[in-house]
């Protein structure tokens, strides 16, 4: 068969078949009927060629346009997640720039009680010698007074 003859359309088929005569070529009137046939069903081919093609550059576009999403999503995420890291890292060094200064003063006030309780120590220290000596002074003071005493009284008999 001629590349004419070959039909996708099966009515358009037998059509052409059925009406040959013994010759090989169709009558005028089946000729024109077959021709016509076969145009319209080149032309649904073709409509349906262009609407295959149609669509397939639909998804070929929402194709694109999805990976484009993906591409634009992938990197807000990285950048979200470079946020949240480079928050946390600033928390941390917040956080142990807190507990660094919480030892300072702990340290300081430390310092300060261990300097109060020396102080202290040493005030104790001062008011007890200081009343080691006043008594040493009032019992010196006691048995001069005492001597003296016995000395009058040796005088007086």
């Amino acid at each position: 068969p001629s590349p004419r003859h070959t039909h996708t359309d099966p009515a358009a088929w037998a059509l052409c078949h059925l009406s040959r005569c013994s010759s090989g070529r169709a009558p005028p009137v089946m000729s024109l009927l077959l021709e016509e046939a076969e145009q319209r069903c080149q032309h649904k081919l073709e409509l349906l060629e262009q609407e295959l093609t149609a669509r397939v550059r639909t998804a070929e576009d929402r194709a694109r346009h999805a990976e484009a999403d993906a591409v634009v999503e992938r990197q807000r995420a990285r950048v979200e997640v470079e946020i949240a890291k480079s928050e946390a890292r600033r928390k941390v060094q917040e956080a142990w720039e807190d507990a660094h200064a919480a030892q300072v003063r702990a340290e300081r006030a430390q310092e300060r009680a261990q300097e109060a309780e020396r102080r202290c120590e040493e005030l104790v220290a001062q008011e007890r010698a200081a009343s080691e000596s006043r008594v040493a002074h009032a019992e010196e003071r006691a048995r001069e007074v005492q001597e003296a005493a016995e000395r009058r009284g040796v005088e007086m008999h």
